[in-house]
């Protein structure tokens, strides 16, 4: 979604399918305010804007409670309210294990030194794809927070996280091309390929 004529309606679309997505998997949940702050983040602010977001998000629901109100024997096949909430509610902290740390770290080792860049740096300088840029890293961010106060959710919140950093890290090693940078490269490849190594063999 970005600022033109068709925004609403990809908007409408993003946040019907994000709460369609959520019947399925309550976490999806967890990324609404993501999506409002990205609204904010590029721009999409206008009182048209959000009605289609808000629109497009209880559409779903809608949907369900008037099919539940024709066809009220299929309410068996829907869990209910309380057991959802229950569900997205469940807040402890992930227990923390060594491979857990060792992917923490390399996680680290890239998002770091990439919001780092991008702070002292002009690159990427179209406007749009900073703000964009801005957004997965906010994203990341909170996504990693979120994994450690939400135990059960951990692997889940991880795999979330994945496409940012590979975002981050083709910022990282592509916006200023140093010696330096180049040595952080092969250390980087070489520590996630013995994780990747460790964690297979290990467990």
């Amino acid at each position: 979604c970005q600022p033109d004529e068709r925004a609403a309606g990809s908007l409408f679309s993003a946040f019907a399918l994000l709460c369609l997505s959520s019947f399925f998997l309550p976490q999806c949940v967890f990324l609404l305010p993501l999506f409002v702050v990205y609204m904010s983040v590029v721009g999409l602010t206008g009182v048209r804007m959000w009605l289609s977001a808000a629109l497009g998000f209880f559409m779903p629901f809608w949907f369900l409670t008037g099919t539940l109100y024709v066809w009220p024997e299929f309410a068996g096949y829907v869990p209910p309210l309380v057991t959802y909430v229950e569900e997205l509610s469940i807040m402890d902290f992930a227990e923390i294990g060594t491979f857990r740390i060792l992917y923490a770290v390399a996680e680290l080792g890239i998002m770091l030194p990439a919001m780092a860049l991008f702070a002292a740096s002009s690159v990427p300088g179209k406007p749009h794809l900073r703000k964009r840029l801005l957004f997965v890293m906010l994203a990341n961010a909170v996504l990693f927070a979120l994994s450690w106060f939400s135990g059960p959710n951990y692997e889940l919140l991880y795999a979330w996280r994945v496409p940012g950093v590979a975002i981050m890290l083709s910022y990282l090693f592509s916006s200023k091309v140093t010696r330096l940078s180049n040595v952080y490269f092969i250390v980087v490849v070489l520590y996630w390929l013995i994780l990747m190594v460790l964690d297979v063999w290990l467990n």
